[in-house]
């Protein structure tokens, strides 16, 4: 288990998809192997903007996933298009 943990403002959100995605390849595995199969039905928002959340990708047991945002989707996932 990996946690990034510290205060406001000390850049967890921009080191977690670099070190886990970039870096140790584990972003995807962590949900789709182990999240998903538990999940009723899950969801991704980019929340990065000061305007709404934007979502980007949902799911459910019938159907695995939905991009609502192929771009953002592909930034989170690290994807190829």
């Amino acid at each position: 288990m990996i946690v990034i943990a510290g205060p406001n403002a000390a850049w967890k959100t921009t080191l977690a998809p670099f070190l886990l995605r970039d870096k140790l390849g584990l972003l995807e595995y962590v949900f789709w192997e182990f999240y998903q199969p538990l999940a009723d039905a899950w969801a991704v928002y980019d929340n990065s903007q000061a305007e709404a959340a934007l979502l980007i990708a949902s799911g459910d047991r019938d159907v695995p996933l939905l991009k609502y945002d192929n771009w953002s989707w592909i930034s989170f996932s690290g994807t190829k298009p």
